[in-house]
């Protein structure tokens, strides 16, 4: 089931991310130096990015045991900063949104790690460089949104 901020087990239980994947996120934050409408504000450690209410623009593949973060989307929220390597770590991420932000410097190498990721969107930033070679290896990415770059 996929669920943002609804993953309760029978019983009471609640299911939550593996710590390796909010890890993962914080330092995606951390390397957002301007957030003007706030966006990541409920991104912080005392709290799991599966477990109600979630993490703005975080989605998370839910079954009987654990939760898995499988979509990011923070596109049009006028962020700042660069994407973290630590994206590489969220390996059951089918979606990655960040369009239409600020981002600079270059895509990670890490991100050759995604290797369940269906649609990426860089569009619309500041980044440069080269992509990562790996990332064409990739076999399951449908849609790459990467045009109004450096």
């Amino acid at each position: 089931e996929y669920v943002q901020g609804q993953n309760l087990l029978a019983g009471g239980g609640k299911r939550e991310s593996p710590e390796s994947e909010k890890v993962a996120l914080l330092a995606m934050r951390s390397a957002i130096n301007n957030d003007p409408f706030g966006v990541l504000g409920s991104w912080h450690e005392e709290t799991n990015p599966c477990t109600p209410p979630g993490w703005t623009g975080v989605t998370c593949f839910c079954d009987d045991f654990t939760c898995n973060v499988v979509k990011i989307d923070l596109g049009s929220a006028q962020l700042e900063g660069s994407i973290a390597p630590e994206v590489g770590d969220l390996t059951d991420l089918h979606t990655l949104w960040v369009n239409a932000n600020g981002l600079t410097g270059s895509v990670p190498e890490t991100i050759s790690k995604l290797t369940k990721l269906e649609s990426l969107a860089l569009r619309g930033n500041l980044l440069s460089g080269l992509l990562p070679e790996g990332l064409f290896a990739l076999k399951a990415p449908k849609t790459l949104h990467l045009q109004k770059n450096r």
